[in-house]
């Protein structure tokens, strides 16, 4: 099962990586208008003892998917879809 977020701020990301963790699933976020995967990933560091990420791909308006995974600093795992809203 994969649970859907909106993340418009970094505490909509620390929810997100929660989520992650606590239900062992893997969570999409969909990033509101004007976030770029770059600062999502800035709020994830922020969220998170440690992270890695890759890219998945562009949609054909440019928008991008990002595979992120890490240590959420509790003792527990976390694993994310970064998506951007438009490109």
């Amino acid at each position: 099962m994969s649970t859907k977020f909106i993340a418009r701020d970094s505490e909509d990301i620390g929810d997100a990586i929660t989520r992650s963790h606590i239900h062992e699933e893997i969570v999409t976020v969909t990033l509101a208008d004007g976030v770029k995967i770059e600062t999502a990933l800035w709020w994830v560091s922020m969220r998170s003892e440690s992270h890695l990420s890759t890219p998945i791909d562009r949609n054909e308006a440019g928008a991008r998917r990002e595979d992120v995974w890490g240590d959420d600093g509790q003792g527990g795992e976390f694993r994310l879809i970064l998506v951007e809203a438009s490109a």
